[in-house]
């Protein structure tokens, strides 16, 4: 980056061989205590917040990376307008950077140029413009701020949240406005049994693998990814077959087996993490996934550019495919300790692991990002696993 032109840094930009940050010293940031925080990097400066500029406003969120943020720590966003119109200012200054030949926009101003929000893709063959959408946008907004200042139980709001996109696409493809979904009440029965669906736990399983199991293994092994030197070097040639073939059947035993291997946590067995009876989420719980899964929407940070460019259905099942990644995750740390209930410590960590992945997934072929996209196009992908997971659950 700095050859380039890029980066004021000339020294040690690179991630360090485990991935982190190697300005980040005892978890305290070095340029930060020793030249101030302006002297930081740009997208260091804006962390952990995000700004998405869409054809009526400018949407605001945080990343759920942050640990201050999964712990719901510091003021509303709300309250700090001052402070993000700062912070959104810093942003068009990176991006300006970044791209020192194209003419960015100053916060507020409108500019002629198409904004990649103008058409909302709901599925692969549907679209509605930006003004149509809003119409789901509230909807969805209203339902789970609603399911937050009510309490009301997670796993049948985030069901509901399913029925909702998915009247949106019938009145999409039927023409019909989509300011009728204003009135619309969607009803889940969770008592119904969960169906058998072997490709949906699959998916599952790969959604898994590639958000918890790969980022670990990449973390556990630096030198598949930073090699020593960029010459072969035939003494090390077997060495890098035996780990590879270790990559190979990590991936085969997580999506075929539903047994993730987490290098350092251990080894995952979905099926019996998925059925192992627990208690009842707590109330703390209960809002941490109502906050969470707000948030993306809110932010708008769940489809289009900035999300792979999933369709809203895509998104929203990639959001429930996380969720149950997290409460997975969780429940097999319980097994491992022999306790029927998961800690919220535990879930905070796996939102944090699930959002710094989206990162690493992102830089992966881009087929695994086409695969994930058809997966996550599957309408009901993630409703019998939910079934599942609510029978698992004692009062």
């Amino acid at each position: 980056a700095y050859k380039e032109g890029n980066s004021p840094y000339p020294h040690f930009t690179n991630p360090k061989p485990n991935g982190r940050c190697p300005f980040v010293v005892d978890d305290l940031c070095f340029i930060h205590s020793k030249l101030g925080a302006e002297a930081k990097p740009g997208t260091c400066q804006i962390f952990p917040y995000s700004f998405i500029e869409t054809p009526t406003a400018i949407y605001a969120g945080v990343a759920y990376s942050s640990w201050a943020a999964t712990m719901n720590q510091g003021d509303l966003l709300s309250d700090q307008i001052g402070m993000l119109e700062e912070h959104w200012q810093r942003t068009i200054n990176h991006l300006k950077e970044k791209s020192k030949n194209i003419d960015l926009p100053s916060p507020g101003q409108k500019g002629e140029s198409s904004n990649p929000f103008d058409i909302v893709t709901l599925t692969g063959d549907t679209t509605v413009p930006w003004k149509e959408y809003l119409y789901l946008d509230e909807k969805l907004q209203e339902h789970f701020r609603s399911a937050m200042n009510e309490k009301r139980y997670f796993l049948q709001t985030v069901l509901e949240g399913e029925e909702i996109v998915l009247e949106a696409v019938r009145l999409a493809k039927a023409g019909q406005s989509l300011e009728a979904i204003t009135d619309y009440q969607p009803k889940v029965d969770l008592n119904t049994n969960a169906p058998e669906s072997g490709i949906n736990d699959s998916i599952i399983a790969m959604v898994y693998y590639l958000q918890l199991s790969f980022p670990a293994i990449r973390q556990h092994y630096p030198s598949l990814w930073f090699p020593a030197t960029k010459s072969f070097d035939a003494k090390h040639f077997g060495t890098v077959v035996k780990r590879f073939n270790y990559l190979f059947r990590s991936g085969v035993s997580a999506i075929l087996f539903k047994k993730p291997d987490l290098p350092g946590v251990g080894t995952h067995d979905l099926k019996k993490a998925l059925h192992h009876k627990i208690a009842m989420f707590t109330p703390e719980m209960s809002q941490l996934f109502n906050r969470w899964i707000y948030m993306k929407i809110f932010a708008k940070t769940y489809f289009g550019p900035v999300a792979a460019n999933y369709s809203v259905l895509c998104g929203y099942n990639s959001l429930v495919a996380k969720f149950l990644c997290a409460v997975l995750y969780t429940k097999s740390l319980a097994i491992s300790r022999g306790k029927n209930a998961i800690e919220l410590d535990d879930l905070h960590e796996a939102f944090v692991r699930l959002e710094r992945a989206f990162f690493t997934v992102d830089q992966l072929l881009p087929q695994v990002g086409a695969a994930l996209s058809f997966a996550y196009s599957i309408p009901k992908l993630c409703r019998p696993m939910v079934l599942s997971l609510h029978n698992s659950l004692e009062e």
